[in-house]
């Protein structure tokens, strides 16, 4: 793989996303230089491939609504295989991973391949937690999270992130692991990692507190997993997360935001040891 002078390509994996698929590149495509007419631009090709994984909706037929979208219609269901998939028939490198229910808009994934292409390890554009239709207690918890250093500045956690073609060199095929950007966290260093002063990631956060438990026991279980897979690789981040809450916890102001983010972590990881854990892939079906 090699980086260019220009172009690149998105992939993103979809599972029944029917309800979110046409806004997702909807947002990214108005916009991205060189999807569509790269010829007639001047510049070099940006290719978009959906890979549609065990989908029992209509999530392929909304997605092959779009001229110039690469559409997999995969049988089976699993993103780790959506996004080898997708790699097989990607363009060139740079590369950004989209989650298929975030709003990346075209300018930022233009902005961040030329990042990626400028000489940037990683990259990503900055998070937007959109609390609009959540709780109290959702909007408290994405409050304290946003005032975390060390968090924020992670590659992964928005939804969206790219890479280098050095990077991606870094290794083969896709691991077969729940927290695939959590393994993409660990092969790209902190200090590699570019954060592009563009449009942001729009995340749509959880309604209520029981959706919100949902992902966060899927990170709770990634983590674990990734933990017992690959401890090279696998590295402690509560230190920095807790200094970030210990500096909340000492401003009034602050404190109740702190104190509600350790309790949904806290129940997480409590839900996962004594609950029913089927194990099964969890997500926020609130926002869709």
């Amino acid at each position: 793989m090699s980086d260019t002078m220009s172009g690149g390509s998105i992939v993103i994996p979809a599972h029944n996303e029917g309800t979110v698929i046409e806004r997702t590149l909807r947002t990214l495509v108005d916009g991205l230089e060189g999807f569509g007419a790269p010829e007639a631009a001047g510049i070099g090709d940006v290719s978009v491939v959906v890979a549609c994984n065990g989908c029992s909706d209509d999530t392929a037929a909304r997605a092959g609504a779009f001229a110039g979208v690469t559409v997999l219609d995969l049988p089976a269901a699993g993103k780790t295989g959506a996004l080898r998939a997708a790699e097989r028939v990607a363009g060139a490198m740079p590369r950004i991973y989209l989650d298929a229910d975030i709003d990346l808009t075209g300018r930022a994934a233009t902005a961040v391949l030329a990042a990626l292409r400028g000489g940037a390890v990683a990259a990503r554009p900055p998070i937007h937690f959109d609390t609009s239709a959540s709780s109290w207690l959702v909007r408290r918890y994405c409050a304290a999270k946003l005032r975390i250093p060390s968090v924020m500045a992670e590659l992964c956690g928005g939804g969206a992130y790219g890479l280098s073609a050095e990077a991606r060199s870094r290794f083969g095929d896709y691991p077969d692991l729940t927290g695939d950007d959590l393994f993409i966290a660990r092969i790209v260093g902190p200090a590699e990692v570019t954060i592009v002063e563009t449009d942001p990631l729009v995340v749509r956060m959880p309604r209520d507190a029981r959706s919100m438990l949902k992902i966060l026991r899927r990170s709770v279980r990634g983590n674990q997993e990734f933990a017992r897979v690959m401890p090279d690789l696998a590295r402690d981040t509560a230190g920095d997360t807790g200094a970030g809450l210990k500096q909340q916890l000492r401003n009034p102001r602050t404190a109740p935001d702190a104190l509600v983010y350790a309790a949904f972590a806290v129940a997480a990881r409590l839900s996962v040891k004594y609950g029913r854990d089927r194990g099964h892939w969890e997500r926020d079906d609130s926002t869709r």
